[in-house]
């Protein structure tokens, strides 16, 4: 989701904003991107978020990212070009945000305060250390919070990219399979993995389950019956208290987490409405069938948001990229050598 990596961007981006606060030389600006200055404060943040993707391109086993490659560039020269771009897009997000008319409401600049009062204290000690203050963290949440607002605006209801309709279905079913019924337990009461024996009783009784509500059993009742058959069977004290906690009507995403690849495969082999299945999770049996992925429209509109972000943030971040790369660029080459990312505190 594109508000979630722009947020964790930001609490990573802003662990360095001004590293050399003891050094005797000093630089007013290092950067200058289509007429907005930028302190040394600013680029060392820019810099240190583009250090912290070069260790996620190499990889965590290794002990010095500076000795490594990265798409064919020495590490260090991939890093001051990465801390370049990143600027570059955050000059693009303020421009492009003043042209659209857009602004900060209440609601918006509440959140952002109470996201710094939250994660600042955390993380003060940390940031002092390195030379960052308050002042800076709180310019790269306002940063972030804009890039993501004109993400929305840009692809949402009369947007100029606009997302349709008939876009949103088409990617729903094509990526996500909603389903609906009950867990069964594959683990005992002290949370092991049941034996052989134990086991082949909960598959028959998942599949007994399979076939009275293909015979057109309630749904409620039936996982009300056999999760407490399980329960009485494995002397499980409760499995649900509360019925409504029986049944299960969710979606299975393709490449989930929270479902098994068996069941994942399983689920979109399925035409909606057909019978009832069931199948094996890492720790829990399921008895399900898939239905329509949305019953209401209003539905749609409940993660319309969070789609918008899977369906189109790579693209945006490309568009912008592209955008924020044309923008005239300053460089102070002595600024950006005297700021070099071997100075970095990690």
């Amino acid at each position: 989701m594109i508000i979630k990596r722009i947020a964790a961007a930001v609490l990573t981006v802003a662990m360095t904003a001004a590293l050399f606060t003891g050094c005797s030389k000093n630089y007013d600006k290092v950067v200058t991107v289509d007429g907005m200055e930028f302190s040394p404060s600013m680029y060392l943040c820019a810099q240190y978020n583009a250090y912290n993707t070069a260790w996620s391109k190499v990889g965590e086993d290794v002990e010095d990212v500076l000795s490594e490659t990265i798409e064919d560039m020495p590490a260090a020269d991939w890093i001051r070009s990465e801390a370049i771009k990143n600027l570059q897009v955050y000059a693009w997000t303020e421009k492009t945000f003043e042209e659209m008319g857009l602004e900060l409401n209440e609601l918006d600049t509440g959140y952002i305060d109470e996201l710094v009062e939250y994660y600042w204290p955390y993380n003060e000690e940390y940031y002092k250390a390195n030379g960052i203050g308050k002042e800076t963290y709180t310019k790269f949440n306002i940063f972030s919070y804009k890039f993501d607002k004109i993400f929305s605006e840009m692809y949402g209801e009369d947007g100029e990219k606009a997302v349709s309709e008939a876009e949103y279905e088409a990617y729903m079913d094509e990526n996500y399979a909603r389903v609906t019924g009950f867990y069964m337990p594959k683990q005992d009461k002290l949370g092991k993995e049941l034996g052989e024996k134990d086991m082949d009783v909960i598959k028959g009784y998942c599949a007994d389950a399979v076939n009275e509500l293909n015979s057109g059993a309630d749904l409620e009742e039936t996982a009300e019956k056999f999760k407490t058959l399980a329960g009485d069977y494995l002397k499980l004290e409760v499995l649900y208290e509360d019925a409504d906690e029986n049944v299960i009507d969710s979606y299975i995403g393709k490449n989930s987490t929270a479902f098994s690849g068996e069941v994942e495969e399983q689920a979109f082999a399925l035409v909606p409405g057909s019978e009832y299945v069931w199948g094996e999770m890492d720790e829990d049996f399921i008895v399900y069938k898939r239905i329509e992925n949305f019953s209401e429209g209003s539905e749609l509109e409940d993660v319309k948001s969070s789609l918008l972000a899977e369906m189109k943030s790579e693209e945006y971040n490309t568009y912008v990229q592209e955008q924020a790369e044309q923008l005239e660029t300053e460089v102070d080459s002595a600024a950006v050598k005297y700021y070099s990312v071997d100075k970095i505190k990690n």
